[in-house]
């Protein structure tokens, strides 16, 4: 629990924010209180110590990349080319991990206002949302991908207003900081149009079959295209994909939450299409059960493609109140969507490797955070 507490101190407070947002309708206030949600945000994690894993990359390539941009960017490749001249130019400006750690979160700071301001009704409990699903990990540990996603967040508007030229540059610059990136391109011609409510049930039963019945789908057409190329080539995948773990059925907590928002999203899907005048969020949370569910025998790649649209989460669950016609029905609503996120915040956070810390207060090096790794993670 105790590792758990800083995480769960932070949505609580933004817990009151939405409440106050909630209660408020002056939109200087309104927009006080988004400034304050930005400026907790980037805070918080933007001076956080080494929480989590992938500072056990990161570090390490940021103290050993050169500062010679073209020979960084050209040369030795070490990311994506966009990604690494971010890192590159930090280190000219200023040669330390956690200012390049702050730069990177100041970009998903004003990316994620940004979006949760334009496409939320609530900002505040947008945050709780996005954090809760998906977002801590992606802010704290895939920093390429955080900052490619949310560059796409924002160009969804290109695609509401079929205005290819930015939304293409947008997702280009999205793809230099994460090759996963390359999977919007095609959105373009596919997100705005009118996918029916039952097309959305489809994808949620068949991936639901699929995942319960363990039929290797993705396997089968991947070695299917690999005999086409060179029998050794199907050998090395199909060994590859072996060691890959699959996702393992079970009635669990995220199971019954999938289940209880499909059947919300199912019951008011044109409602809600109404609420957000057009079909680009919904069909966005159909691609994040299509990927989660439908590639679930590789759990690995099931969840970092699904990551890829999850941020539809808050957008349709906020959405989901203006759904209900009582009162009462709306504030058992949001205590269920709260109580699952304070669940689900407790439940990712609570081991050592999670144990927060923060720069301006204080926090481990490096090595004390390495060694606590290797005790807890290197060993299993």
């Amino acid at each position: 629990m105790e590792y758990s507490v800083p995480y769960i101190l932070l949505i609580c407070f933004y817990g009151i924010l939405a409440l106050w947002y909630h209660t408020t309708n002056d939109a200087t206030r309104r927009g006080s209180i988004v400034l304050l949600c930005a400026v907790v945000f980037l805070t918080f994690f933007g001076f956080r110590g080494f929480c989590f894993f992938d500072w056990n990359a990161y570090y390490p390539g940021f103290q050993s990349i050169t500062e010679d941009l073209h020979m960084a960017v050209f040369v030795e490749k070490w990311y994506e080319p966009g990604f690494t001249a971010l890192m590159v130019i930090c280190k000219q400006i200023y040669d330390n991990y956690q200012f390049f750690v702050f730069v990177c979160c100041l970009i998903d700071t004003v990316l994620l206002t940004r979006f949760l301001s334009k496409y939320v009704s609530n900002v505040p409990f947008g945050f709780i949302i996005f954090l809760c699903m998906g977002g801590l990990g992606l802010t704290t540990d895939l920093l390429r991908n955080a900052i490619a996603i949310l560059i796409f967040m924002n160009a969804i508007q290109y695609i509401e207003t079929r205005r290819p030229i930015p939304y293409f540059t947008a997702c280009l610059v999205a793809i230099s900081f994460h090759l996963s990136a390359l999977i919007y391109l095609p959105l373009y011609f596919i997100l705005h149009r009118n996918w029916t409510r039952w097309g959305f049930a489809s994808i949620f039963l068949i991936g639901n079959i699929i995942l319960i019945l363990h039929i290797p789908i993705l396997k089968s057409i991947i070695s299917l295209f690999a005999s086409f190329i060179d029998p050794t080539t199907q050998q090395y995948i199909d060994e590859y994909t072996s060691l890959l773990p699959a996702a393992s059925f079970q009635i669990s907590i995220g199971f019954l939450e999938r289940l209880f928002t499909f059947g919300l999203i199912f019951i008011y899907y044109n409602k809600l299409k109404e609420v957000q005048r057009g079909h680009i969020l919904l069909n966005s949370m159909s691609l994040f059960f299509f990927m989660l569910l439908l590639l679930s025998e590789f759990r690995t790649v099931s969840i970092r493609m699904s990551m890829l649209f999850a941020f539809a989460y808050a957008p349709i669950w906020i959405d989901l109140i203006k759904c209900f016609s009582k009162p009462r029905n709306r504030i058992l609503y949001v205590v269920i969507i709260s109580l699952y996120c304070f669940i689900k915040m407790y439940s990712s956070t609570n081991s050592i490797i999670y144990h927060y810390d923060n720069a301006l207060l204080g926090a481990d090096s490096f090595n004390t955070r390495k060694a606590i790794y290797q005790r807890n993670y290197d060993e299993k």
